[in-house]
């Protein structure tokens, strides 16, 4: 999570339905933060 940088998260941003391996690990990271997920 060190390296994840703000450019790497708007590249997923943009995607319109990113791959379910990279929906997996930024639910991973948002649990870590104790970030609350958005669905849309």
């Amino acid at each position: 999570m060190d390296t994840l940088k703000p450019a790497d998260v708007t590249v997923v941003k943009s995607m319109k339905n990113p791959p379910g391996a990279i929906k997996m690990v930024l639910e991973a990271i948002c649990i870590m933060r104790g970030i609350k997920s958005e669905r849309k």
